[in-house]
């Protein structure tokens, strides 16, 4: 069930890697796939609130990064309620100033 949480920075990162290698080809359509990409990834977002409030904390190991003697760094992602507040503040915002942007920059020639 907490696999999607994976999902909340990857969609604008993919995004992202989508535009700055594509966006020449991509053009002026864009927003096409970046509006979604935040969109979703604030209603992960919204999801995510709505479950760290009913089960608590949630501890997300995703692989070992340094294993080295008695040296072991995980990287995973830890959810709290300050963490998930953040994150609908910076996903919210983030998608109202990319609509706010991609209807304003139209006709620019360099949009994408």
């Amino acid at each position: 069930m907490t696999w999607f949480f994976i999902l909340i920075p990857l969609l604008p990162f993919t995004a992202f890697l989508l535009l700055a290698l594509f966006g020449k080809q991509i053009g002026d359509q864009s927003h096409r796939l970046t509006i979604p990409a935040l969109s979703l990834s604030f209603l992960l977002s919204l999801i995510a609130f709505y479950n760290i409030l009913k089960t608590g904390p949630i501890r997300l190991d995703l692989y070992t990064f340094i294993d080295s003697g008695n040296l072991k760094v995980d990287l995973g992602l830890y959810l709290d309620q300050l963490s998930v507040l953040l994150l609908l503040l910076v996903t919210g915002v983030s998608t109202l100033v990319h609509i706010f942007s991609s209807r304003y920059m139209q006709g620019d020639p360099r949009y994408a």
